[in-house]
Order: C-alpha cells, then structure tokens, then sequence
C-alpha cells in the first residue's frame, strides 16, 4: 500500500532521491531505456525547468517515481518532449499503480503520452499500443549481422552491392563515437533540413535542445551514459549519422540523418550495419529502433518490445476542463480509420509545437508557419 504521494522539483532532487530511482530502473529491464536513466533526466533538469519528479513512497521507502514535464494547468508530458521516445512511472518490481490514480494523487490534471513501459486501463486513458524494433546484438556483431542476412537474404545482398559500389568511388571513413562538434553542427543541419523539406515543425531549433544535445555528447564521466555518436564520412564529407542515446548496454536510436546527394548508397543502412558490427566490442548489447511503422527497421530486429501510446485522465470526480481535447482525443483513438490517421498526425505536429516552443506567441508562429509549409507541399504534389 501507498501512504504518501509527493512532487518535486527535479532540481531539488539530492543524490540519494537519483539513487532511488536508479535503483528500481535496475530492478526491472523494462526501463533499460536510456530515457529512464537519471544521467537523462538530470540532463534534462538543467535545460527544462519545469521537470518534475511524482514519488509514490510506502513507510518513507521510494516505491515510484514519475518524470513529469509539467504545464502551469496541470497537464503533463514526457521530460523533452518531443525528444523522449520511452517515459512513464517507473515502479517496483512489487508495485501496481494506475497511472490515473497517481496522477490525482499528485495533484495533476493528465498525462500525454509517447510510449508508456506502464500498462494503463481503458477505463481512463485513449491508448494505443506501440511495436517497437529491438535489436539484441549479443557479443558478436559479425554473428548477429550473418544471422539477420539468413532471414533477410534479398536486402543483405543489395547492401553488399551498394557497399561495393561506395567503396569504389569514395573514400569511406566509419566512426563508431565521434567527438567533432562540427560533425554535430552536421548532422543538426541536415536534420533540421530533412524537417523543412517534410514540412514538419524544426524541433532542432530552440537554444534549450542545442544545449541538451551539447551535454549529452560529453557524457558521464565514468563512460555509463551519454551520446554514442556514429558517422559515415564520404571524401571527408558526412554522409550519414546517428546520435543515439546509451545507457549501460542499451543504445537507443535518436536522431539520424543522411545527406540526400548519397543517396543512390543508402548510406544510412551501410552506417547501421558498421554500427551494429563494432557496438559489442564496446559492451553495447541491445540497439532499440524504436516504432517499427518505419520498415527498414524489420532488416536488423529480431525482437519487439510493446509500449502504450496514451493520453491519460486523472483519476478524479471533478468534471474535465478540455472538452475539446476530448473531442479530439475521440476522433483520433475512436473514429472512423481516415479520420483517425488525419487527426492523429494533426495532433502530433501540434503537441510537437507546444512541446518545444515556450511561449504562446512562439506556439502560434510556428502553428502559422506549419500551415504554410503544408500548404506549399501540397500545392507542389498538385
């Protein structure tokens, strides 16, 4: 039983609390995730002063703690949002909360969602479960790639033509962890080009995700956590990269980009196999992709791991304060299947909005110019 729900300011956390919650996340490999190591959201803390922590605690013991982006109404997100792809409580192996009751408990209004380790109920929450790509490279990269290329023989000898071709006209350079600050410049360039070109909000622009990506690049001091930041360089030139977030054992991938004018080598995938190759060399034994709707990802997954996209309602009586949230929120979990798809790419673009951009005047720039930049895209397709 539960006798006493608190939250707190992350930035008043002392090492003892991080150390709690250090200790529950390595209880249950269900929060192997990156996004739940303390490093992360210590990291966070320093660029978001909103982050919070929710504490469930039996007898003065820690028994839950939940990481919380929380908004001046009460409604909360995921810590970075949009950048954290795992969040939720993190419990104890012995506990079972529902996610809405300690949302009342800590006095907050609701929770949006990316991808919940956390079952939640129906009862209180629009969910929708989420497959994921998981890669369990064990100790020998060489050996799970052979085994991949068993299973996928058509893409794996594609690859090998592709690589071939590269290497006879290129100068090829694999980096398994660059420090380069201009590598990083790279690939924020690209990516944050990718993003226009797709008419999608630039998330990479605000100073607070410079700084994150910044801290994160230099990593704990003892190795554990931080970027691991592979590239392919093409004549010197980045052709592609991935900065992935690790923890331990576990790699996440994060952001990644390609330089279009490579293209024609699919210079992403020769980097993911280089990758997947030399991370158990250095202890690296699992690579999460993430949302397997990208399917590419299939070619390197022999293993899927279950979220829960969902926004949930506090466990409460009092009558609901966003009825249009609601509306849309049915729309997009309830409707007819078109409807649903349109709604729920509306609601991402928007939540990706007012989860970067601080200030309402910010938030409806960049609604306006999001429009805009659809509009010019659809315009150019007719």
């Amino acid at each position: 039983m539960i006798h006493a729900y608190r939250l707190r300011p992350a930035s008043e956390l002392r090492p003892r609390d991080w150390q709690g919650i250090q200790a529950m996340r390595l209880d249950n490999p269900a929060y192997a995730s990156p996004f739940f190591d303390p490093d992360y959201l210590r990291a966070v803390a320093a660029v978001q002063p909103g982050l919070a922590i929710g504490f469930a605690e039996h007898g003065g013991e820690m028994r839950a703690a939940w990481p919380v982006q929380r908004r001046a109404n009460g409604w909360c997100r995921a810590p970075a949002a949009p950048f954290t792809d795992w969040d939720g409580p993190i419990l104890a192996p012995d506990v079972s909360i529902e996610p809405s009751h300690m949302l009342r408990e800590l006095g907050l209004a609701g929770y949006s969602g990316n991808n919940l380790v956390t079952p939640v109920t129906l009862d209180h929450a629009h969910l929708n479960t989420t497959r994921n790509a998981l890669s369990d490279l064990g100790t020998d990269g060489a050996a799970f790639l052979r085994q991949q290329a068993s299973r996928h023989p058509r893409q794996f000898k594609k690859m090998r033509r592709l690589e071939r071709r590269l290497h006879d006209a290129h100068s090829v350079r694999f980096t398994l962890h660059s420090t380069s600050p201009a590598d990083l410049a790279a690939l924020i360039a690209l990516k944050r080009r990718q993003l226009r070109a797709t008419g999608r909000h630039d998330v990479l622009s605000r100073t607070w995700v410079h700084r994150l990506l910044k801290q994160l690049h230099a990593g704990s001091p003892d190795g554990r956590f931080g970027a691991l930041f592979s590239t392919l360089h093409l004549d010197g030139r980045l052709a592609a990269a991935e900065f992935n977030l690790r923890s331990a054992d576990r790699v996440h991938g994060w952001l990644t980009a390609f330089d279009p004018e490579f293209g024609q080598y699919s210079p992403g995938h020769v980097l993911m196999q280089h990758m997947f190759a030399a991370m158990p060399g250095i202890g690296v034994r699992q690579y999460d992709a993430g949302s397997l709707e990208h399917g590419y990802k299939r070619f390197y997954a022999n293993d899927v791991v279950i979220g829960h996209s969902a926004t949930i309602d506090a466990l409460t009586d009092r009558p609901r304060s966003r009825p249009l949230a609601q509306i849309i929120r049915h729309l997009e979990y309830s409707g007819p299947a078109m409807v649903r798809s349109m709604v729920a790419r509306s609601r991402r673009r928007f939540d990706q909005i007012c989860a970067t951009e601080r200030s309402p005047i910010d938030r409806a720039r960049s609604v306006g110019a999001s429009l805009c930049r659809l509009a010019n895209l659809r315009q150019g397709l007719l």
